[in-house]
């Protein structure tokens, strides 16, 4: 009997809802299995597969598994299936990002998710067998089989966040209408999210270097930054993307070269945008990092990255279809320190709706 397979995300936690974009759906199984799967035998046995992973010993509920279509089916994925998946698991790390981690406080943490929360689990079963395999590893392929179902359990990793990835809708419903018009700014949206989820998983494994040069790359992909004075150009862009239209100027020492300097005057976000730089530059020339150089003065180099990173992204995707950017997200300093802004955005809202109750009066 040829094998089955399906897909599924064993960290996001979902709610009752399911999340659709695209042709693709992710539905939680513990709430929608009965509905999706008619027959029984095929969802008790998949109940089975997914009941092995474990947090803290204990089976994870709310795991959310991947539909491509109009109906579930377990057939073997095919590639377009497969690029469909990756770009929805991409979108939905963004999304969800855009939505939980733009808030700063003691309590910020308790609401946040990060790349590990977006795990992908591609799944091989033959309906009735007793037996489960895994194949992992990307630079040497660790394969194991004979493996009893019922014996199985896949523990997940202490630092993974046990809270609901909960994407921003509003903001999937731009990226799907950019795919629409724009083929060629959606590709580099997914390039640029591809390689920041590079730098957010929760891991202490990865180290906060290769974390600030994930991000640097990911800004150089997004801003199609040019291959000279890419520091000015960075500089500028973040400046006007994602600074408040009269964010107040200062005088600023900037680094030439290797132990030479030079002032500069500009805003705070642009004073950031060339510390970050100038570290990702220091980073890349074997220089050491000190934990004084991964802060913007209070705040990691590597958080304030996403908030710049979102900001920029939500201005040149209005841009790119030829929206009003007036009320687009912005970073703003406030005191000692940045904080992500909304407010436009729902001043946009609000403004949309004051003007639908202006036109029903009118008639």
């Amino acid at each position: 009997m040829t094998h089955q397979q399906f897909l599924y995300f064993p960290y996001v936690f979902m709610s009752d809802l399911p999340i659709s974009y695209e042709g693709v759906t992710m539905w939680n199984f513990s709430a929608d299995a009965k509905q999706r799967i008619s027959d029984t035998a095929t969802r008790d046995y998949i109940a089975s597969l997914i009941k092995a992973n474990v947090m803290r010993n204990r089976p994870i509920q709310n795991i959310g598994v991947i539909q491509i279509g109009e109906s579930q089916s377990f057939h073997p994925l095919s590639l377009k299936h497969r690029r469909l998946a990756r770009e929805f698991r991409l979108v939905l790390f963004l999304c969800a990002v855009a939505n939980r981690n733009v808030y700063q406080g003691e309590n910020a943490g308790h609401s946040m998710i990060t790349s590990d929360n977006c795990s992908l689990v591609t799944q091989n079963f033959q309906i009735g067998s007793r037996w489960t395999a895994y194949s992992i590893g990307s630079i040497v392929r660790i394969q194991a089989g004979g493996e009893e179902v019922a014996k199985t359990n896949y523990e997940a990793p202490r630092y993974i966040l046990n809270h609901r990835v909960d994407p921003d809708e509003k903001f999937m419903k731009k990226l799907a209408k950019i795919k629409r018009k724009n083929q060629k700014f959606y590709r580099t949206i997914l390039r640029a999210t591809d390689a920041f989820m590079g730098s957010y998983f929760n891991s202490d494994d990865i180290s906060l270097e290769s974390k600030v040069l994930q991000q640097a790359r990911a800004f150089e992909v997004l801003l199609d930054l040019p291959e000279r004075k890419q520091r000015k150009v960075f500089s500028e862009r973040i400046d006007d993307l994602c600074s408040p239209k009269k964010s107040k100027k200062l005088r600023y020492k900037i680094e030439t070269a290797p132990g030479k300097f030079k002032f500069e005057i500009g805003t705070k976000q642009k004073m950031w945008a060339d510390r970050f730089f100038t570290l990702r530059n220091h980073i890349i020339h074997g220089q050491d990092a000190s934990a004084e150089k991964l802060r913007f003065g209070r705040q990691m180099h590597q958080d304030l990255a996403l908030w710049f990173f979102l900001a920029a992204i939500k201005k040149l995707a209005h841009q790119a279809l030829g929206e009003d950017d007036a009320f687009c997200d912005e970073v703003k300093y406030e005191r000692d320190g940045f904080e992500y802004d909304k407010s436009k955005g729902y001043a946009r809202i609000l403004y949309g709706e004051f003007q639908k109750i202006k036109a029903k009066k009118r008639y």
